[in-house]
C-alpha cells in the first residue's frame, strides 16, 4: 500500500465536499420533480384546483424522482469507494474529483424532465 500523501488527502476532501453538496441537490431536484407541474406554485383556489385534478389524473410519472435518488446514492457510493481505494492506488482520488462533477450533471441533464 502507498502511503497517503497530503496532497491525495486534499483531493479525496475537495471530492467528498463536492459529493455532499450534489447529493444534496440531486435530492432536492428529486423531490421538486416529484409532483406534477401544475403543482409548483399553487396559491389560488384554482392552482390548487388544477393541482388536485393533476393528482388524481396519474399520469405524472415517478421515475425522473427515483433516478435522481439513485444518482446520488451512486455518488455516495463512488465516493467511499475513493477513500478506501485511495491507499491502494494512486490514480483514485482524481478520477474521483472528475467523475463526481460528471455524474451530478449528466444525473441532472438526463433525468430532469422538461416541462
Amino acid at each position: 500500500m502507498a502511503p497517503s500523501s497530503p496532497l491525495r488527502v486534499g483531493v479525496l476532501v475537495v471530492t467528498s465536499l463536492l459529493a455532499i453538496v450534489a447529493i444534496l441537490w440531486l435530492l432536492f431536484v428529486a423531490l421538486l420533480v416529484s409532483e406534477p407541474p401544475e403543482c409548483s406554485l399553487p396559491l389560488t383556489e384554482m392552482g390548487r384546483a388544477q393541482c388536485d385534478l393533476a393528482r388524481e389524473r396519474g399520469d405524472h410519472s415517478m421515475l425522473p424522482s427515483y433516478a435522481l435518488a439513485a444518482t446520488a446514492a451512486l455518488l455516495a457510493a463512488t465516493t467511499g469507494a475513493a477513500w478506501v481505494l485511495a491507499r491502494r492506488w494512486a490514480w483514485v482520488p482524481w478520477i474521483a474529483l472528475v467523475s463526481v462533477p460528471a455524474v451530478s450533471l449528466l444525473g441532472l441533464f438526463a433525468f430532469t424532465p422538461q416541462t
